[in-house]
């Protein structure tokens, strides 16, 4: 994608697809967070002041914010990306974890439902899934959640986010041996991992959400630094 912004750079779907996979990959952890955001910014800001009825320019403009946690700007961007393309299952899934990440879990779920009637089989059913297991989490439903998270991370082992998740749900759960176990496996894979990593790169919107969060992971074994 970086080669398509350097070929056509006032293209603004390619810089658009660019800052949502920047600040994407910040929230997994696979690049620095402030090198996603800042150049994840960049991207996005342009890509909207060359065509501001982009749909995935308001996806990525809402992933940032929700990286900042900036919830009201997310959400409506979010929205906005849905308004200007209903009938795509991205949007609905990108509002999805927007949702959940805010603690409006009922909503969540449906958007995430439309994603998923709306393409069945698509490449990115992952992240569907992920916006159910973390509105799931948030609302203390975690049986629910180390579910979808199981389910999810058959699609796609290598979802950093996921992995915290199932390790925190298995946790909640009452699996602390097992959690232990998984948090060794991910700490392996996600060395920077600590609860002040969590706490300023996992976009939870509420200091009681990011809360409920950081308990399982205490649970699993996770250290402060």
């Amino acid at each position: 994608m970086a080669k398509a912004v350097e070929a056509y750079p006032d293209y603004a779907p390619a810089r658009s697809r660019l800052a949502f996979r920047l600040l994407f990959a910040a929230h997994m952890g696979w690049v620095d967070r402030d090198y996603g955001l800042r150049k994840g910014r960049e991207h996005a800001v342009r890509a909207l002041a060359l065509d501001d009825c982009d749909s995935w320019g308001q996806t990525a403009l809402g992933y940032l914010a929700m990286m900042e946690r900036r919830t009201a700007e997310s959400l409506a961007a979010f929205r906005r990306a849905v308004e200007l393309n209903p009938n795509s299952a991205t949007a609905h899934g990108d509002l999805s974890r927007g949702l959940a990440f805010a603690g409006h879990d009922r909503e969540a779920i449906a958007h995430a439902e439309d994603a998923i009637r709306l393409s069945p089989m698509d490449p990115d059913m992952a992240l569907f899934l992920g916006g159910i297991a973390v509105a799931h989490y948030g609302a203390g439903r975690y049986a629910e959640a180390l579910r979808a998270s199981e389910e999810l991370l058959r699609l796609r082992p290598g979802f950093q986010g996921a992995q915290r998740l199932h390790c925190a749900s298995l946790a909640q759960t009452g699996r602390i041996d097992e959690a232990r176990s998984y948090l060794e496996i991910l700490r392996r894979e996600q060395p920077q991992l600590t609860i002040d990593w969590i706490k300023a790169s996992v976009p939870y919107q509420t200091p009681q959400l990011m809360e409920r969060f950081l308990e399982g992971m205490r649970k699993a074994g996770l250290g402060e630094d």
